[in-house]
């Protein structure tokens, strides 16, 4: 045999390597076999990730979104599909600080390397190259927002030191009244309190009693937004503590519709967070065609209620809407002192 000037190797020794290839080429797939499965397993797993991001968690987001007055603060992500031998990443959400937007994303496994799978409430889904995703981004492009305008920062501010909180509001409403129920007294004469049944619920249940109230409203009206504070000496539940004016009023029927008494829960009831704390959102339907939107956040022995006047047919409230804008405006600038 001789080599050959042509081809580098003559052909029995050409034929000899290419066999010895091929038999390391076969131990190496039968040692490492493995990685092709594994990465074949990883695959799929990518691939489910993704179909549930898009079409399962950001249907479940949207759903949130509309049951929850249009917010996307408090959804969360329970489970995950990331399997173990990835990097142990779960699904990730973030929302924006006025629960408007979301983001969910998940790490893909290898082969993909450091590349995330991202869906968000604007549309977008797409991969995402990177070592991480920053925590105060909320769209698929990774944009950081310009904080928007504050149209209230010229509002003025009404602060209660008594009862420890504040809010803004603005020009065009004017405080109509301020008032604070004088603390109940046994030996009192009923006629020192609003009202007769205020006087009864005050003997029956001192501890969920009306503490104070300030209405906000338009030049010519009476009626608009208020804001009141409650007590809630035995620290109820702020379910129980809605629920107990029923339990009065099924002994005092002809109390239900009197002034600064909570006879019954509101309707359509909702989670909704103000100031981080988690409150009940909902309707009360009064006397008289008039209702409120109202909002109730329990913090230590009191509850605050804030809400905005409407007037209502067939069980539907209906706001004025630009008193409606300002009302929402204004919870946003509610804030406890301490």
């Amino acid at each position: 045999m001789f080599k050959s000037l042509n081809k580098g190797f003559s052909a029995p020794v050409a034929i000899t390597i290419i066999v010895a290839c091929a038999v390391l080429t076969g131990l190496i797939v039968r040692q490492c076999g493995f990685i092709p499965e594994m990465w074949a397993h990883r695959s799929a797993y990518n691939a489910e990730i993704k179909t549930e991001l898009y079409h399962e968690i950001k249907a479940e987001a949207e759903i949130y979104y509309m049951e929850n007055n249009d917010t996307y603060t408090g959804f969360t992500i329970e489970d995950s599909l990331v399997p173990p031998e990835c990097s142990g990443d779960a699904y990730t959400v973030q929302i924006s600080p006025d629960g408007q937007k979301f983001l969910a994303y998940a790490r893909l496994c290898p082969p993909k390397g450091n590349t995330f799978w991202c869906v968000d409430s604007e549309g977008g889904a797409k991969e995402i190259v990177a070592d991480s995703i920053p925590t105060d981004v909320y769209n698929c492009s990774l944009q950081k927002e310009a904080p928007p305008e504050d149209e209230t920062a010229d509002w003025e501010t009404y602060r209660n030191e008594e009862y420890g909180f504040e809010v803004k509001y603005p020009e065009g409403l004017e405080i109509k009244s301020e008032i604070n129920i004088p603390t109940y007294n046994p030996s009192d004469d009923p006629y020192h309190y609003p009202n007769n049944c205020y006087y009864m619920h005050a003997l029956e249940k001192e501890a969920v009693r009306l503490l104070s109230e300030v209405i906000f409203a338009t030049e010519g009206k009476n009626l608009g937004i208020s804001i009141r504070v409650y007590d809630n000496l035995d620290n109820l539940s702020l379910n129980d503590w809605l629920s107990w004016g029923e339990e009065f009023v099924s002994r005092h029927p002809e109390c239900e519709h009197t002034e600064y008494i909570r006879t019954k829960p509101p309707s359509n009831q909702a989670e909704i967070y103000l100031t981080g704390i988690k409150g009940i959102k909902g309707v009360y339907f009064g006397c008289c065609l008039i209702c409120y939107t109202e909002v109730f956040i329990p913090r230590g022995n009191k509850v605050y209620r804030l809400a905005v006047v409407g007037s209502y047919s067939s069980d539907i409230c209906v706001h004025d809407d630009i008193l409606e804008e300002i009302f929402n405006q204004m919870l946003s600038t509610f804030r406890f002192l301490d």
